[in-house]
């Protein structure tokens, strides 16, 4: 089979394996799927590193023809890496992990100090899970 061929059937997403072989490209994992196209298709690694050339040159392609230019690798593993730098400073419920949070406004807090006196969590708290309702 030819790397024309392969990319053919890839590109047609039939299977879970295709999608993988996508994911792993588009995060900068080549190895990883040109390992996949390898074991799918019973191809050597010089047929699977062709397959991803092309499959890269289809979306660069694409992308100039809408008037993007596209991300280069480095790029990418620097957006990779802000975006988890971001997931990775937001605040979480210690309870349950959760990002689902809120605010506790300064409204919230008073009637509750009015309601329940200072001793509320209500009024001692800051922010509130949106899944377990825990307040802190």
């Amino acid at each position: 089979m030819t790397a024309y061929e392969i990319y053919d059937i890839i590109n047609k997403l039939e299977s879970p394996e295709y999608y993988e072989i996508a994911i792993q490209n588009n995060v900068g994992d080549i190895e990883g799927a040109c390992k996949i196209i390898q074991d799918c298709f019973e191809c050597d690694k010089q047929t699977a590193n062709e397959v991803i050339e092309i499959m890269n040159k289809v979306v660069e392609d694409s992308l100039r023809s809408k008037g993007i230019e596209p991300l280069t690798r480095e790029q990418m593993n620097i957006n990779n890496e802000v975006e988890r730098l971001r997931q990775e400073n937001r605040p979480k419920c210690p309870t349950c992990n959760s990002t689902n949070i809120k605010k506790i406004s300064s409204f919230s807090k008073v009637a509750g100090a009015s309601m329940f006196g200072l001793l509320s969590k209500t009024a001692r708290s800051q922010f509130q899970c949106n899944n377990c309702g825990y307040k802190w």
